[in-house]
């Protein structure tokens, strides 16, 4: 059952879904501190904003923003690489941040446009797992993230 923001339980963390009124935004929270966002769209379709992380950039940059002494990477693979099977996915796109000094570039976000589907926690949850393995290298379901201080499963 969601939980609207009002009413949240802490830690929020463990809460199966936490619902945003009055604009129906949820969050799903999955390995204790890793989000995603799913924001419905006017047209039965959904952004959603997984949180997702790399210390390195290996892809094209397609577009850039600006910000300073960094910027923002995009890059939007073909779906079909990463979400095989998945009805509904429009389209995908890596987010990365380069600060410009350093040089360094890494992966701070992966977002889909998924439309024409009923979206379930069960649903964004293969999303997530689908975006780590890619972006990560590991499986979140055969290989969770560890606490380092106490080697526990986050």
């Amino acid at each position: 059952m969601p939980i609207t923001r009002d009413v949240v339980k802490l830690p929020i963390a463990r809460q199966e879904e936490i619902v945003e009124q009055p604009l129906g935004v949820k969050e799903y929270w999955f390995e204790t501190f890793r989000r995603v966002i799913v924001v419905p769209e006017d047209d039965n379709c959904f952004l959603i904003s997984v949180d997702v992380y790399n210390r390195q950039w290996r892809f094209e940059v397609e577009e850039s923003l600006e910000l300073g002494i960094s910027r923002l990477l995009y890059y939007r693979p073909k779906p079909n690489i990463i979400f095989e099977g998945v009805r509904g996915i429009e389209w995908c796109e890596i987010v990365g941040l380069e600060t410009i000094p350093e040089g360094r570039r890494e992966v701070i976000s992966f977002r889909i446009r998924l439309c024409g589907v009923n979206l379930s926690r069960d649903l964004v949850w293969e999303l997530y797992r689908r975006v780590v393995t890619y972006i990560e290298g590991r499986d979140p379901a055969k290989h969770p993230l560890k606490c380092r201080d106490d080697n526990h499963h986050v």
